[in-house]
């Protein structure tokens, strides 16, 4: 007979062997991450994002979303030297004329990094690198830009680095999707957009945050300018009431 201590000792070993024959856990995808991440910086929750940001990064280092994604969050923290850091990586190495280089692109200049003279004015060799990435946009795709503008007391004022994304409609897991940042003075660009209709707004999973929801009709090869203001606010407008 099986004394009871035996029988307890044998019950955890067979406990640690069955684990250990089902292995570590599978590591997060870098995919699954970036989602978490998007999620907790909308929500404002950017502690929780840079660490999701930063894991992903650690699962597939060459990843611009993931780069990109951790130098906003760092903006949202004032942590701007890392802000810097991770913008000049993007800027290095994304595609030329994506959303995430020429955002990245504008942050720089306007805090007078890579590309610019003192001062933050753009050098010569920075103008010529947007207009090539005009250019390099994709036979069909269009521009979508404005000015972002916030309530301040008795005046409006720029929405400094504010998110803005851009969502095709209808919505759905294949549909296109755009994500940016405003500059320092408000102004925004989405460089390389699918023709096709949009919903342009600040926030996703929470309708109740968001201070845009616009439809944007974006023809081929166009640019369309949409200014963004406390005027067409969804406490005035909102073009998707049913729509989370």
């Amino acid at each position: 007979m099986i004394r009871r201590g035996a029988g307890l000792a044998l019950g955890l070993l067979a406990v640690v062997v069955l684990t250990a024959c089902q292995g570590p856990p599978a590591a997060p995808r870098t995919e699954d991450l970036l989602s978490q991440a998007a999620v907790a910086l909308d929500r404002g929750e950017y502690a929780k994002a840079a660490d999701l940001y930063g894991r992903a990064i650690a699962t597939n280092a060459s990843s611009v979303p993931a780069h990109y994604g951790l130098g906003v969050t760092h903006s949202h923290l004032n942590r701007l030297d890392d802000t810097a850091r991770e913008f000049e990586w993007v800027v290095g190495n994304g595609s030329p004329g994506s959303t995430e280089v020429e955002n990245a692109r504008r942050w720089l200049a306007a805090r007078g990094g890579p590309g610019t003279q003192a001062g933050g004015a753009p050098t010569q060799a920075a103008g010529e690198e947007a207009a090539r990435a005009d250019q390099e946009r994709q036979p069909g795709y269009a521009v979508v830009e404005g000015r972002a503008l916030v309530a301040d007391g008795s005046r409006d004022r720029p929405a400094s680095r504010h998110q803005l994304m851009l969502i095709g409609q209808p919505k759905s897991a294949t549909s296109p999707y755009y994500r940016i940042r405003s500059d320092e003075t408000g102004n925004f660009r989405f460089p390389n957009v699918a023709p096709g209709a949009y919903m342009l707004t600040d926030s996703i999973g929470d309708k109740s945050k968001a201070l845009w929801r616009l439809r944007v009709e974006v023809p081929a090869s166009q640019e369309v300018r949409l200014d963004l203001s406390p005027g067409n606010s969804t406490r005035v407008r909102d073009d998707f009431p049913n729509q989370e």
